[in-house]
């Protein structure tokens, strides 16, 4: 166990209203009433032979090679997305990658981050030692800051693991560190167990590990929010939404059926008794087979759906289109994949 060091900022005198919150089973943030709407974008790191930073995730550009590949100018086209993101009306960002540090060993619980040297070269650094987790927490903190100076709040994805207990250290330290930063409104701690919790669970196991992850938590950063985000209504065999200690649900419906999406989140409104948004949700769209003003349409009624039926917070995935060998998953950005432009109808 490493006795990574508190924040510098562990003793500045925080004011709570300015972390998200929930009051009465609703964000509230400065004394209002909150409600996210937020967009996915995934985050990577870049690195040299001292520092590591973030950096926009190098498959949201053409060919997958980075635009910019030095400190300042990566951090440059991360204020420039998350800029466009607040043009766009979202108010709210959910980070992936960044925080979803590698299990590079069940058995040992060795933790590693990923991170690339230019186009040159992957590279990994091992979550070993204080100096590693410096460098990466300080990569964290650098994009917290951009997004913070943007006027988003953050969701920020971890991973977590039922028979890893690595990662409950590792959350300790995460939570210690960045418990003073209210530029994150929770950490999602773990991206659809359905998918990717490998063995069947037993409901007891189930609860009795995120009560564990969650007293982590709250005994860390007691002033930042927690939850799990949750493939859908197929979860309930395992990872129950009632039996999970958080302090909301994240739901990711997808439409595989007509109005599939629209009758989950009735379901969720008669069956989850905790607060729960729409994490994740989408249909893609080429304007070719599939019109953009069609993806408009379900993005506007799902949007209506999930507050008509009781959803405290909506999110769109992702960003930008992608190429990811998959139509379903290359094009459900907010952005033209080539073009990085607001996708708009087709001329007629």
């Amino acid at each position: 166990y490493l006795s990574f060091p508190f924040d510098s900022k562990s003793t500045v005198s925080i004011d709570k209203s300015k972390f998200v919150s929930i009051q009465n089973k609703k964000f509230n943030l400065n004394g209002k009433l909150f409600y996210p709407v937020t967009i996915n974008y995934v985050v990577g790191m870049q690195s040299d032979k001292n520092t590591l930073w973030p950096c926009p995730y190098i498959g949201y550009n053409p060919n997958a090679k980075f635009q910019f590949t030095t400190k300042d100018s990566s951090l440059m086209q991360l204020k420039a997305d998350m800029d466009l993101i607040k043009e766009m009306g979202f108010n709210s960002v959910r980070l992936t990658s960044i925080g979803e540090e590698s299990i590079d060993n069940v058995l040992t619980g060795k933790l590693s981050v990923g991170a690339k040297i230019g186009n040159l070269r992957d590279t990994t650094i091992e979550l070993s030692n204080d100096e590693n987790y410096k460098k990466y927490f300080g990569a964290i903190a650098q994009l917290l800051d951009v997004v913070d100076k943007a006027g988003l709040k953050a969701v920020l994805l971890t991973r977590m693991s039922v028979d890893v207990k690595s990662t409950e250290v590792n959350l300790k330290k995460l939570t210690q560190y960045f418990r003073n930063d209210t530029t994150i409104m929770a950490y999602d701690l773990f991206n659809e167990p359905l998918y990717f919790d490998g063995p069947e669970r037993d409901k007891k196991v189930v609860y009795k590990t995120v009560k564990r992850w969650a007293g982590i938590a709250k005994r860390n950063a007691p002033n930042q929010l927690i939850t799990i985000g949750l493939a859908g209504i197929r979860e309930v065999f395992e990872w129950d939404p009632a039996i999970l200690d958080v302090d909301f649900i994240s739901i990711h419906p997808y439409q595989y059926e007509p109005e599939q999406v629209r009758n989950e989140m009735y379901w969720y409104a008669n069956y989850i008794k905790k607060p729960w948004i729409i994490g994740e949700t989408a249909i893609p769209a080429d304007n070719d087979s599939i019109s953009y003003d069609t993806q408009a349409l379900f993005a506007h009624k799902t949007l209506k759906q999930a507050y008509d039926c009781g959803a405290i917070g909506y999110s769109w995935w992702q960003y930008k289109d992608v190429e990811w060998h998959s139509y379903h998953a290359n094009f459900v950005g907010g952005l033209h994949f080539e073009k990085g432009k607001k996708k708009k109808k087709k001329k007629k």
